[in-house]
């Protein structure tokens, strides 16, 4: 019955759920962050992220063990609380993309239309190079797939953990938290001491050996105006 407890809360990452917050902190990071330090800045981020799920789920196992299993609940909704201040205090805001008046009319979409809409940034994009050719980007599409095979491959990992744990070895609570901990801290370890390096390791690889002036980076398909109103739909 708890297996099965656990399989159903699943479902509300199928609307969003805490995924969500890690979308939007991630546009948050692409906007005030430059061009050549925003990969890395992001696998900081996501490594924040993996340190901080593995220190909550060995705190969680220690305070269910000595004041019950709804103490981290209690807990969760106080850290909660004060994150959501510490946004609204620290965080500077950023104004929404800009988008011409005519365009946003025609373009707004409602229903069900309305909800897929930000998929269209993933569909395929003109380009115009620095020299005047004109190519098709794919970079979004390509992400896009990515990102849903990794997630398929691999989003499951630690509940499966926790499950097999606790139908074959009989982990309780705190033994489940030693082992999202662990499996949490080596993928924080690898964003933090070898993503950055692998990423800054491959730039320098690219970059033109001839020792001539790097020309400015092809203007991104960010600023199409499939982009900015799904942007502006999101932000509504």
């Amino acid at each position: 019955m708890g297996i099965a407890i656990v399989q159903s809360s699943q479902f509300i990452t199928i609307v969003g759920g805490p995924n969500g917050y890690i979308r939007c902190l991630n546009s948050f990071v692409a906007d005030v962050v430059r061009h050549e330090a925003r990969t890395g800045a992001l696998g900081s981020m996501t490594d924040c992220m993996y340190f901080g799920a593995a220190i909550g789920f060995l705190i969680r196992g220690i305070i269910s063990d000595a004041f019950g299993i709804l103490a981290p609940f209690r807990m969760t909704l106080v850290l909660f609380l004060f994150c959501c201040v510490y946004v609204a205090l620290n965080l500077p805001a950023t104004s929404p993309p800009e988008v011409n008046k005519s365009d946003a009319t025609s373009q707004i979409t409602l229903g069900l239309s309305r909800f897929f809409c930000p998929l269209r940034i993933f569909m395929p994009q003109k380009c115009i190079l620095p020299d005047g050719r004109t190519m098709t980007e794919f970079g979004a599409q390509m992400l896009g797939i990515g990102v849903f095979l990794g997630i398929l491959a691999t989003g499951y990992i630690p509940v499966l953990l926790q499950q097999y744990a606790t139908g074959e070895f009989y982990f309780g609570t705190t033994e489940n938290a030693y082992l999202i901990f662990m499996y949490s801290s080596l993928r924080g370890v690898f964003l933090t001491l070898i993503f950055p390096r692998v990423i800054s390791r491959g730039r320098a690889w690219l970059q033109p050996r001839d020792g001539a002036k790097s020309k400015p980076p092809p203007p991104l398909p960010r600023k199409s105006h499939f982009f900015q109103m799904s942007l502006y739909l999101l932000a509504r």
